[in-house]
């Protein structure tokens, strides 16, 4: 047990990067670089940020990696202001310009819909600001308002967002 973790998922995982001796290394969190026990060939590792780096990440982690993707330009100017790294921007999601508005009206319900999509993650993702936004924008509109969000619940954030939600009375908004 490594702090009260198993080990056995990390050796699993070492055993199967060295047998199948891949090519490239390509990770979306920096910070499982740590478990990674084999050497994997020079200019072959690389990550992509998806998020700005708030505090949680090391710099050790992303020097692991011999190249880092953002998906956004605020992601690569925050990964170069803060760890000193050259990052590639590889746009991530829907490019808006590449969809014509065709003047068809898509809702069918009557209502105004608005979709979050992410894991649950306050602190980055900013579910709470959307909570609030739809508490501010309720009576202000004819329309009834609706926001959904799709993403991974695990841990705390979800029952965090649904308490907001109670709390300023838009359970039956999300």
């Amino acid at each position: 047990m490594i702090n009260g973790k198993n080990v056995i998922p990390i050796m699993k995982l070492n055993a199967y990067l060295l047998i199948h001796k891949f090519d490239i290394l390509h990770m979306h969190n920096p910070r499982l670089s740590r478990f990674i026990k084999i050497t994997i060939d020079q200019h072959h590792k690389c990550c992509t940020q998806h998020c700005l780096c708030n505090g949680w990440m090391d710099s050790d982690y992303l020097h692991f990696f011999d190249h880092c993707f953002a998906i956004s330009d605020a992601v690569k100017d925050d990964i170069k202001i803060k760890y000193d790294i050259d990052a590639t921007t590889i746009y991530n999601g829907i490019v808006p310009s590449a969809f014509k508005n065709d003047g068809i009206k898509k809702n069918v319900d009557g209502k105004f819909h608005i979709v979050q999509i992410g894991r649950f993650n306050v602190s980055v993702k900013g579910q709470d600001i959307s909570i609030r936004a739809i508490e501010k924008l309720k009576g202000k509109t004819s329309k009834e308002i609706v926001l959904d969000f799709i993403g991974e619940n695990r841990g705390e954030d979800g029952k965090l967002i649904r308490k907001l939600a109670e709390q300023l009375h838009v359970v039956d908004s999300i």
